[in-house]
């Protein structure tokens, strides 16, 4: 698998639209003076809508399946 770079001046946009495209959940980001972040999907959303809990924050409020 090829690594997916942008820069830091890439849009937000451009890079959602690349990950549904192409699939992808990680992106390596870079600046011009070559210092290296990572960028995910889940990064995106949250800039967006907010903190996302995680699935375990929500454990107790489900029944496991062999209830049902």
């Amino acid at each position: 698998m090829d690594l997916f770079t942008v820069t830091n001046e890439s849009s937000i946009l451009s890079i959602f639209n690349h990950f549904k495209k192409q699939n992808r959940k990680f992106a390596i980001v870079t600046d011009e003076s070559n210092s290296v972040g990572l960028i995910s999907m889940q990064d995106i959303m949250e800039a967006i809508f907010g903190d996302i809990p995680e699935l375990e924050d929500y454990s107790a409020y489900f029944y496991p399946v062999s209830y049902l």
